[in-house]
């Protein structure tokens, strides 16, 4: 499994701190593509490096010494294109787009100078557009340096991704899986926010994006939109990820992205959340978009106009449809909106690792989870006192007792107790493989993943899953399916955990039922919403997802409703739900 976990990240190279400056810059180390031309390419490091540490200006945008030195802070004088040029060098790429980005409706050149120059006679581009991945064949031109190849592009597309055969051998250069790609915007993809073990809730923030070119990228940020901090990998790739630290709540974080180019991304602003004081958050799972005028689209829309307020985003698996660059990008590029403002917080789901191999994982290329501490696809995160736990059921071996999962989890939710006392106020625990389920497509997996909430009991408020593409919320539940005795969500002792199954927020929604002559219908009867009568069997599923909001001791869970996956309809509360602890 750790094959698949090297994580994508920049270094930032290191300069003089200030005293007093705000807040910190640590990109995480990235491993990338040299983007050289030639016929040797470096393949990706397969492990986590140090990462470097500097202190950006404050808010007058002055910090630091004068020196120019690239990954410097601080106030040179000069403009930010020129800094550009010295933080980041352009070099000239192996495969090259012109236009880059994409001009809709107007033919593009392809230029190939890579490892294959030299070995094959003939080339054939391969590529697709939006969601394809490069399946369709172009014949390339040899000219003195290389292959070229230039296309029309259909009206109205957005990326198009490519990558180079031999006909002969079918020999292909991919980027060892990474693909080349090319969009009609800036950044190719992008930005989004996460969080990491040193970027944390309420002091910090991760800004990613994906560049066409590989390039060492470069985040302009400061506490006013006058920015006037930077700070540049040092490592080249196309995935760049950038971390600001020593933030406060309330701070709001302006920024924008650049390539070494000098093309550069709009201006976005994050509000630092106070991780003390009431909070909401979204739930999302099953995204799955395979085209980009799917029902995510309504989603996303829905989710900007009335929920972007959120603190965060918890995603419960399966954010593309299968795991490919492609997808990655109709998944990210559709979201756009929402993720430079909200922060994603996801756990891994099937169709996340669908098509994976051991050199292009997109769950950790894109969304870089902080696994540091497991070397693992599952970890926890703190905001405030609440304790949000990620757990991997695509390897449900590792949830058994004596399974590696099993064994962190049982030393995690050890750490939310201090001297007898529990210092959790709130314990999130979600996956993408419920482990109580009353539907069809996935009803015979939840006994697989079911054994780690023997942990729960005492410990987890609630467990919150997809997959099934049905909303549903059980009765308070103690291990093996009993409902407690008190009759109520809590961790006392006669108290049971809560768990839900999100609705699907991008894919078709389920609705078949387990009929009640199955040896597993008793899980029926387990069910508080939606109430069903004996001899259902189907319920009317729609698309949707749940907003949580918290306050002290009060929970509140509202799923909303946006519609059958043929027909759009205003979001409407499917369920409101709310109780005090």
């Amino acid at each position: 499994m750790k094959q698949h976990l090297a994580l994508i990240a920049l270094i930032l190279v290191a300069c003089e701190p200030a005293p007093d400056s705000g807040p910190e810059t640590t990109p995480p180390d990235s491993p990338a593509e040299t983007g050289e031309t030639g016929p040797d390419e470096t393949a990706p490091p397969d492990e986590t490096g140090e990462t470097g540490e500097t202190e950006p200006p404050d808010e007058t945008g002055e910090t630091g010494d004068d020196t120019g030195d690239p990954g410097e802070t601080g106030d040179t004088g000069e403009p930010i294109e020129t800094m550009i040029e010295k933080l980041d060098p352009w070099f000239q790429p192996a495969v090259r787009f012109s236009p880059d980005p994409l001009v809709d409706g107007a033919p593009v050149t392809i230029t190939y100078e890579g490892r294959m120059v030299g070995k094959a006679k003939q080339l054939e581009l391969r590529y697709g557009f939006d969601h394809s991945s490069p399946i369709w064949p172009e014949e390339m031109t040899a000219t003195k340096t290389g292959f070229e190849v230039t296309m029309d592009v259909p009206k109205g597309s957005l990326a198009l991704h490519v990558d180079f055969a031999n006909p002969e051998t079918d020999e292909r250069d991919d980027r060892t899986g990474l693909g080349y790609h090319v969009a009609t915007r800036f950044p190719y993809l992008g930005p989004w926010l996460t969080w990491s073990t040193t970027a944390t809730p309420g002091s910090g923030i991760r800004v990613g994006w994906e560049t066409t070119q590989p390039c060492l990228g470069v985040l302009e940020y400061g506490l006013t939109d006058a920015l006037g901090s930077w700070a540049a990998g040092s490592y080249e790739d196309t995935v760049h990820h950038v971390e600001v630290t020593g933030l406060s709540a309330g701070d709001t974080l302006h920024y924008r992205v650049w390539d070494s180019r000098g093309q550069v991304s709009d201006t976005y602003s994050y509000e630092l959340p106070d991780v003390t004081g009431p909070y909401s958050f979204i739930a999302l799972s099953d995204m799955q978009p395979y085209t980009t005028d799917g029902r995510l689209v309504d989603t996303a829309a829905e989710l900007v106009s009335s929920h972007s307020d959120a603190a965060f985003a918890m995603i419960a698996g399966d954010i593309v449809g299968w795991d490919h660059p492609a997808s990655w990008w109709t998944s990210l590029h559709i979201m756009r909106e929402l993720w430079p403002t909200v922060p994603i917080v996801p756990a891994a789901g099937n169709h996340d690792g669908y098509g994976s191999t051991t050199t292009f994982w997109g769950f950790d290329r894109y969304l870089t989870p902080p696994i540091a501490s497991t070397g693992e696809p599952w970890y926890s995160i703190d905001f405030g006192t609440t304790r949000l736990i990620s757990l991997y059921s695509n390897d449900p071996v590792t949830m058994a007792q004596g399974g590696d999962q099993y064994d962190w989890l049982e030393i995690d939710l050890a750490s939310c107790w201090h001297s007898g006392a529990r210092v959790c106020d709130w314990v999130f625990a979600f996956s993408h493989v419920p482990p109580y389920n009353t539907g069809t497509r996935h009803f015979w997996e939840q006994e697989d993943v079911r054994e780690v909430t023997g942990l729960f009991d005492g410990e987890v408020d609630w467990h919150v899953a997809g997959h099934e593409h049905m909303y549903q919320r059980f009765l308070p539940l103690q291990y093996e399916s009993t409902v407690a005795f008190s009759e109520s969500y809590g961790v006392g002792s006669d108290d049971g955990v809560g768990f839900m199954t999100l609705p699907t927020a991008g894919s078709g929604p389920g609705g078949g039922l387990i009929a009640t002559h199955d040896p597993d219908a008793g899980v029926r009867d387990l069910l508080a919403f939606p109430e069903l009568a004996w001899n259902d069997k189907s319920i009317d599923s729609e698309m949707g997802f749940v907003r949580v909001d918290v306050d002290g001791t009060d929970l509140s869970f509202t799923s909303w409703a946006t519609g059958p996956s043929s027909k759009v309809e205003p979001a409407e509360v499917l369920e409101p739900y709310t109780y005090s602890r």
